[in-house]
């Protein structure tokens, strides 16, 4: 059963039958760094009424806000090189641990040096 918004008449909203039951995959979406135009063309919404739902529901406004943030600071915190004419991700270590050190030569990335750290517990240590 659709709902409409109170004191409204005529066609019913899809956003509770095409947005609101989505929006955790909405959130993944937006931490991808999917655009709302590919966001709503997987909906099945109109970018129009997109923005119509943004303005009515917090909650949808609150999803975009959160997961647009956390994958802006995945991009902030990423170290990014140009490799043979595309933009590359250089990937942190596995572990978590350890640094990387971009060595350049004449201006240009010439080779990066990764040096992963291992964490150890007081009990593993002999």
């Amino acid at each position: 059963m659709t709902k409409e918004l109170p004191g409204k008449r005529g066609r019913k909203t899809k956003y509770y039958t095409h947005v609101e039951p989505r929006l955790e995959e909405i959130g993944h979406w937006c931490r991808d760094g999917l655009t709302e135009e590919e966001i709503c063309r997987r909906l099945g919404v109109s970018l129009t009424s997109f923005a119509e739902y943004k303005k009515q529901f917090p909650e949808l406004t609150d999803t975009l806000k959160v997961n647009r943030e956390i994958a802006d600071y995945r991009v902030e915190n990423a170290t990014y090189i140009v490799k043979d004419g595309q933009i590359t991700q250089v990937a942190a270590p596995k572990s978590g641990y350890g640094e990387q050190r971009i060595i350049y030569k004449d201006g240009k990335p010439f080779d990066i040096i990764k040096v992963e750290r291992t964490r150890i517990t007081g009990h593993d240590v002999i």
